[in-house]
């Protein structure tokens, strides 16, 4: 399999003014950030959650926010084009420029809080059409306590996902074989494919006492997809109850009902979700804490047939301080499902393991493991398994300032006619470089 690198092609100084100008941003942000916490600290010594009595029922506000400008080198980057295909596409590496940005006010009050955030990201791929890929959302949120035991929160939500597709002609796998990808149909044109979201969503708090609390909530959606776009409305009541049964073990359930359907139709999805958990934390020494959980969730769906789903899981996890400047934490969780379109169990596990420590005053590494295997029984074995290896090193230029590289390897086994030929398997490995800066609050790109 061969890949070849795209020429670097594209407005330089375009580029340029569009990361000056997140720096700027950034930089007064920061700035900002810096003068609000000051003020904030002299004025009340602390933020206090809505409702308490301590810091004397003073306002605190908290504005922060940042930018990260970095330039990537993906050995496959139709993936993160979220190429959709029936049949395979082929692998294409090169060079993209990108930049995320985040910011956020929050006002605190006696019985009172309100946040108001905002965050994005944008690629730009200068050799391909329409090469600028956003995705951008902004939330504000209410949470007022009427009364010593009651709370009501609000929140109002958009999202908007401006992407590039490309899809491949039928009939392209012909001669395709075996594990090989690079023998495909020529792509399409890209085109441009609009996401947005917007919804509202409330919810009402009682405690019954100090360790149980009720809630019933209710949230509103409308969405639409695709240039021109087709929208379509969804609601979501629920209930719930959550309780502190030990120091160490809390658990919860909750009932959801979720009706969906498109704008104008008749024609409605209906959803009933059960779920329960159990979750169990303990430090086991004054370096070394365990957390256990375990859940179950039951889905009752009714659209053009009748659909049953059960899903179990449960999950281990220790962590452990190395010294004063290391910390390392692993997991595994074994999860089955019960679908009842199939006729075996859907099995799969999943094992990570990762480690953070800084190196001196101003040199952070950080280093995470993950995989997950699962296994469909249905007439035939298939296994599914995904590999992921993320390392990154920030160091500190300045109190505002990071620099940042970092390498992601991640390797896959799929059995899924979207991606490979029917009847073709295929073990795939991407690697992606990223090296550029953050100002402000805002962090390495994390995927």
């Amino acid at each position: 399999m061969t890949s070849s690198t795209p020429p670097r092609t594209g407005s330089t100084p375009r580029r340029f003014a569009l990361a000056l100008a997140c720096v700027l941003l950034g930089a007064g942000l920061a700035q900002r950030a810096q003068a609000q916490e000051q003020t904030g600290s002299a004025a009340s010594g602390s933020d206090t959650a809505p409702g308490s009595t301590s810091g004397g029922g003073a306002t605190t506000n908290r504005t922060y926010g940042g930018v990260s400008i970095y330039e990537a080198w993906d050995q496959d980057r139709l993936q993160t084009l979220s190429v959709d295909s029936p049949t395979p596409v082929g692998r294409q590496s090169g060079f993209y420029t990108a930049g995320d940005f985040l910011g956020r006010y929050q006002r605190r009050m006696n019985r009172a809080q309100f946040d108001v955030s905002g965050e994005g990201i944008g690629r730009y791929f200068p050799d391909l059409t329409s090469g600028l890929v956003e995705r951008y959302e902004g939330s504000a949120r209410l949470v007022v306590k009427p009364a010593l035991h009651t709370s009501f929160s609000a929140t109002a939500l958009g999202r908007s996902d401006e992407g590039l597709r490309t899809f491949r002609a039928s009939g392209s796998s012909q001669g395709l074989t075996s594990g090989d990808l690079s023998q495909s149909a020529p792509l399409e044109p890209f085109q441009q494919l609009r996401q947005r979201v917007a919804s509202a969503t409330f919810k009402l708090t009682q405690s019954l006492s100090s360790n149980t609390d009720v809630w019933v909530g209710y949230e509103r959606t409308r969405s639409w997809y695709g240039s021109p776009s087709v929208a379509f409305d969804s609601q979501a009541p629920e209930a719930g109850v959550s309780s502190r049964f030990t120091r160490n073990l809390s658990g919860q359930a909750r009932y959801t009902y979720y009706d969906w359907h498109p704008v104008g139709s008749t024609v409605h999805s209906r959803q009933h979700t059960v779920e329960g958990s159990l979750t169990y934390r303990r430090p086991l020494s004054a370096n070394t804490d365990v957390f256990l959980s375990g859940g179950v969730l039951a889905i009752s769906q009714k659209f053009s047939g009748s659909n049953q789903q059960v899903w179990a899981r449960g999950t281990a996890r220790l962590g452990h301080q190395f010294g004063p400047h290391w910390h390392g934490q692993a997991g595994y969780e074994h999860g089955v499902a019960y679908l009842n379109w199939l006729p075996d169990p859907v099995n799969y596990d999943s094992v990570d393991a990762s480690v953070t420590g800084h190196i001196g005053s101003r040199l952070t590494l950080e280093s995470l493991v993950y995989a997950w295997y699962g296994k469909l029984t249905a007439g035939t074995s298939t296994n599914n398994s995904s590999y992921r290896v993320w390392n990154v090193a920030t160091f500190e230029l300045c109190r505002w300032v990071n620099l940042f590289a970092a390498h992601e390897f991640l390797r896959g086994r799929y059995f899924d006619n979207r991606l490979v030929a029917p009847g073709a398997s295929s073990n795939t490995q991407r690697n992606i470089v990223y090296a550029g800066f953050t100002v402000g609050s805002s962090r390495a790109p994390r995927y």
